[in-house]
């Protein structure tokens, strides 16, 4: 099986949960316990693959990056020994799986303009100051959730 391959969605989401925008709406690049990491930050719904020009690395790294971001998420989750661990990886700017997610976007946003969502175990309000370069987040101007235009970051 190619990595082109691994990454179809195997079980379609709701048709809910599916972008229907029209256009080239930015996208983020965020885990969702799902095969394919991109989702349309205007309806917050899925997008799929055949939406972008992947070439068989460039899906490689999104599947490598998904397998790891899955596997310290699911530690943060289970909340027992490995929580402060993966609650630290998730969110050091200079940790590998972010520095991973970053150079992925960069590249997706090479074809669509592309924000990696960053993690955050708040209380669900979005961060006033990027993580990576601290100036101040823009805000969406329907959703719960801001921009770093410079950093092309998502929170």
């Amino acid at each position: 099986m190619t990595y082109l391959e691994r990454l179809q969605l195997r079980d379609a989401p709701p048709a809910d949960e599916i972008c229907r925008c029209l256009g080239r709406t930015p996208l983020h690049l965020r885990y969702e316990f799902s095969e394919f990491p991109l989702f349309c930050t205007d309806c917050t719904g899925q997008v799929f693959p055949s939406a972008l020009n992947l070439s068989e690395d460039l899906a490689q790294e999104l599947i490598s990056w998904r397998t790891v971001y899955a596997a310290l998420y699911n530690l943060w989750l289970d909340s027992a020994d490995y929580e402060t661990f993966a609650r630290a990886a998730l969110l050091d700017p200079n940790g590998d799986v972010n520095r991973r997610g970053l150079a992925l976007a960069s590249r997706l946003n090479e074809q669509r303009t592309t924000y990696y969502w960053w993690f955050r175990d708040n209380d669900g309000s979005a961060a006033e100051h990027c993580p990576v370069c601290r100036g101040p987040m823009t805000e969406h101007s329907t959703r719960r959730f801001r921009f770093c235009h410079s950093c092309r970051i998502s929170c």
